[in-house]
């Protein structure tokens, strides 16, 4: 195990005792049992105060301290209010400095000084992050739902008459005031604000997304109301040439169109998750001293010592600093500059994020690292047992409680179920008791269960009128996994919007899918070929022994096991042999014991037999078959079921933002999430635990297609921190037709609120409708979508030889990296027309350009 000595070369420079710390007087006035969101600016030994109306904008050679308090549970943000609460007990602190790109280390150190004042000030109990321009966390950034602004304080002493920003962020939007006006900025990544004495120039590259476009719009319209701007005009990458002449020669002014230069989008995606590596801190002899623990999954027990601190290393995704409430007051005080220690022995980059959390106080973000995490008086929570006590009706109207349930309705709704064999589908008879094998594959189509009269509020409240439910067996196929898959999509694409889709696998079964089932959800093992469905007694084998899990309808079911060699005191076993047993132990539990008699009457008459009051007759008849002897211990296989009961934790429910870039797929997490952040341009994905939901905004792009959304769930989980199971539910639902299940998860729901929405499509046929007789530009993109899909360079890098081009650009297709303008100067046509040459024409022409 590597053990690592933190050096006073390693250490940032600190001008004073770091245990000797005297609160600035602008801190000692914050009320600690006060929710509220403060910004200060660092200058020297000073703190100034931001007023509300500067929260968001930053300059690139200054340094900031923000602080967010919050009751935990809830997030605070820059509208928040400050009000004071009756204890401080509940309330969650957090503190935030930023560094500008261009910061010296000296005013890093006074920044680093300051928030150990602040620290101080609420007695060494604050999370805290440190956040470099360019790599700030996701809970920095939501904080500020309009995005941040960061100006350069190199242009603002010069105030030019010309300035360029550049625009990025699908989430949240940054907007960077570059210190020239230089082609060498742009990217078609990015979007670019030219802003001149005249205009505003709106610069759209090619590979930005259509929320960055809205987002880059609405900045936009801010800086032509700040300096009194009277025109916005849209300008498209490589389509330059094809503005006015007024607004060209504006435009030329500042960025000479022959000296154009895009640089071409690349892969910007996230780092990849590597292990997790646990180290323990401390003093040794007067020397900091971190020695590894641990190099594969940690867990919460591993933070044993509350005396001492932990790094937990995740490399270039940040190193998190974790220090006991009993650690000494150096520790506390010195741990965020020790864990910077930390990343230079390491020699990480020095923008490695770098984070510390207090013991009983530790944020989302890092109980996710975690498989589980119980917090310090915590009260766990557990679904009630709602067996015959909600109907549909309440469940409509109650929609946090469906969502905690995970109950769409009663489950009493028409259902059709299909078995999937040679390609087809076999529809099973609509009998009330059906058992599927774990062998095979199955579709079942399920029609939400609603009144005439709930016909309407369902409509406004529950957008999902039927669920298409596909479940694998654990035993079954790839081959046969594949063809229900593409059926399943095919059928799925017959149903309307108000439909969602949930693929499940055996085991692994949602609380609606079994509540469906009436708590007699039944799976034997093997392909269920040669077996009647038209009978379940005819359909089940002679013999077998089911182990029954749950307790209540919406989680329970009954599983084939091959063998039994023990018996166990908690379980519940139908057993066919001579008969039909229903064994229940003597742990069990009342309900669980009515599930299995549910279960076992299920197969004609059963005889109930308890743990220790087996008669003889129960032993003749299966002791020489199935079982050994019974035991205190149980040592058969272990149900799948095991896992499928599950309690959602609330407050590790996430939404994260989710999209392919150059074929990476990148998901950000939306701390404090609300409805206002699903953006119709966007795919989402909300992780409840048991359950991955896709949302599919309207506006997606194809792109974000349907079938990419199912490879983005699950690439989510094979890349989350922390092991999950790849096999746990994904539902695919629609925007403004999400279910109940859905939206109870937010603090508050509007099935109208998209109808306010504007998307920037709509923004730029406004814009360009008024403007007149501007050329309508993005019409003549229209046409050439696919052209305008490559990769675009000048021509003279064009013209050399196939070994010599940029690795993205196909050397027998040489035009289509060409801009539009360029394409037009070249061949006196558009690439349109260009298609529509004879191919000897055509190459008669590139060899002519040298461009064959």
């Amino acid at each position: 195990m590597q053990v690592l000595e933190i050096q006073p070369k390693d250490l940032e420079e600190s001008k004073q005792s770091l245990v000797e710390v005297k609160v600035d007087p602008g801190f000692r006035k914050l009320n600690k049992n006060a929710v509220c969101f403060h910004i200060w600016k660092v200058e020297q030994d000073r703190i100034e105060l931001l007023p509300k109306a500067s929260y968001g904008t930053f300059y690139d050679d200054c340094t900031y301290i923000i602080y967010a308090a919050s009751v935990n549970g809830t997030y605070s943000n820059q509208d928040t209010i400050t009000r004071e609460m009756k204890s401080s007990a509940n309330i969650g602190r957090f503190i935030h400095f930023w560094l500008g790109s261009n910061t010296t280390p000296q005013k890093s150190g006074n920044v680093a000084y300051k928030v150990m004042e602040l620290d101080t000030h609420f007695d060494h109990l604050t999370t805290q992050f440190r956040e470099s321009q360019g790599n700030e966390s996701s809970r920095f950034l939501s904080y500020f739902k309009n995005g941040i602004t960061i100006l350069s304080s190199e242009v603002e002493q010069t105030n030019p008459d010309c300035r360029l920003y550049r625009i990025s962020g699908r989430k949240w939007s940054t907007c960077v005031e570059l210190n020239s006006v230089s082609w060498e900025h742009f990217g078609s990544a990015y979007i670019m604000v030219l802003q001149t004495p005249k205009y505003v120039f709106l610069w759209i590259g090619r590979s930005s997304s259509s929320t960055e476009r809205r987002n880059a719009w609405n900045i936009a319209t801010k800086i032509q109301e700040k300096f009194r701007i009277s025109d916005i005009t849209i300008v498209d990458d490589g389509y330059e040439q094809s503005m006015n002449e007024a607004r060209k020669q504006e435009w030329n002014s500042q960025l000479c169109l022959k000296n154009r230069f895009v640089h071409q989008s690349s892969n910007t995606g996230q780092f990849p998750v590597g292990p997790l590596k646990l180290y323990k801190c401390g003093y040794f002899n007067g020397k900091y001293r971190i020695e590894e623990l641990k190099t594969d999954e940690p867990e919460q027990n591993d933070l044993s010592d509350s005396e001492a601190a932990y790094i937990l290393d995740g490399a270039l995704n940040g190193v998190w600093v974790w220090v006991g409430r009993k650690a000494s007051i150096q520790e506390k005080v010195e741990a965020m500059r020790n864990a910077r220690g930390f990343v230079k022995k390491k020699k990480y980059p020095s923008l490695t994020p770098v984070a510390k959390v207090v013991e009983g106080h530790e944020p989302i973000e890092f109980t996710r690292l975690f498989p589980s995490w119980k917090y310090l008086e915590s009260i766990p929570s557990k679904m009630s047992n709602v067996l015959g006590k909600l109907d549909s009706l309440t469940l409509l109207q109650r929609p946090k409680m469906a969502a905690e349930t995970q109950l769409i309705d009663d489950g009493k709704g028409e259902k059709h179920i299909y078995r999937i064999t040679d390609g087809q589908y076999v529809e099973l008879p609509k009998q009330k008791n059906i058992a599927f094998f774990s062998g095979d594959c199955y579709i079942l189509h399920y029609f939400v269960n609603v009144s005439a009269s709930q016909g309407n509020q369902m409509a406004e409240i529950n957008g999902v009128r039927s669920v298409l439910y596909v479940w694998y067996g654990h035993e079954t196929t790839d081959e046969k996994r594949q063809k229900c898959d593409l059926m399943a999509h095919e059928y799925y694409a017959k149903l309307g919007k108000n439909a969602m889709m949930v693929k499940l696998v055996d085991g692994l079964e949602t609380p609606h899918f079994l509540q469906i089932f009436d708590g007699k959800f039944v799976v034997f093992s093997g392909p269920g070929m040669g077996y009647d469905h038209n009978s379940l007694n005819s359909l089940s084998p002679s013999g077998f022994i089911l182990k029954v899990s749950g307790d209540s309808t919406y989680n329970s079911k009954a599983v084939q096991q091959d063998t039994l060699m023990m018996l166990s005191p908690k379980d519940c076993f139908v057993i066919k042999s001579h008969g039909v047993w229903v064994w229940c132990g003597q742990g069990s539990t009342g309900d669980a014991r009515e599930v299995a008699k549910n279960i076992g009457g299920i197969f004609g008459e059963y005889t109930l037999v308890m743990e220790s009051k087996e008669p003889e007759e129960f032993w003749k008849s299966v002791v020489d078959k199935f079982i050994e002897r019974k035991s205190n211990g149980y040592a058969g296989s272990i149900s799948p079921i095991d896992k499928s009961i599950v309690n959602i934790d609330k407050s590790r429910v996430g939404l994260y933002i989710a999209y392919v870039d150059h074929g990476s797929i990148i998901t950000k997490d939306i701390l404090g999430f609300e409805q206002s952040d699903l953006t119709p341009e966007d795919v989402y994905l909300l992780d409840v635990g048991n359950m991955i939901f896709i949302w599919l905004g309207a506006l997606c792009t194809s792109g974000d297609s349907e079938l990419w959304c199912w490879v983005m769930a699950r690439d989510f989980l094979q890349n989350y921190p922390v092991h999950r199971d790849e096999n746990i539910a994904i539902a695919l639902i629609r925007q403004e037709y999400e279910p109940n299940i859905f939206t109870g998860f937010f603090d508050t729901w509007d099935p109208d609120y998209w109808k306010k929405h504007i998307s920037f499509d709509m923004i730029r046929k406004g814009l360009e409708s008024y403007v007149s007789p501007v050329a309508s530009l993005q019409s003549s993109v229209n046409g050439e979508s696919d052209f305008d899909k490559h990769h675009k360079f000048p021509l003279t890098v064009l013209q050399q030889e196939a070994d010599a081009l940029p690795a993205s650009v196909n050397p027998t297709r040489k035009e289509v990296h060409l801009t539009h303008d360029d394409f037009v100067s070249i061949f006196n046509m558009r690439f349109t027309e260009f298609e529509t040459l004879p191919g000897w024409k055509k190459q008669e022409l590139k060899k002519k350009h040298k461009l064959f």
